[in-house]
């Protein structure tokens, strides 16, 4: 299961005291509430652990989405390409 993998890699960088987090959302097209559940996990890991998650190249239709919407008011979102993604999120 991809959300597993991708939690436990999450887990393992946070082993590695790495709490911060640059998701490279610029593949995904689609967004429902699993998805949401994920990164709000990912987000609560790495704060929970002094660090934070950041969004990077959100398509605008996922962003004005009825989930999405929910992002913009958790997440810190950026359309800069300048910070390197530690993971990238592919349909």
């Amino acid at each position: 299961h991809q959300a597993d993998e991708l939690l436990d890699a999450i887990d393992e960088s946070i082993e590695e005291h790495k709490s911060n987090f640059i998701l490279d959302l610029t593949q995904l097209s689609f967004l429902n509430h699993s998805g949401l559940e994920i990164l709000i996990g990912i987000l609560t890991r790495a704060r929970t652990h002094g660090g934070d998650c950041f969004i990077n190249g959100i398509n605008p239709s996922v962003l004005n989405s009825e989930t999405g919407k929910s992002l913009s008011g958790i997440f810190t979102i950026s359309e800069s390409d300048k910070p390197t993604p530690v993971f990238s999120a592919h349909n």
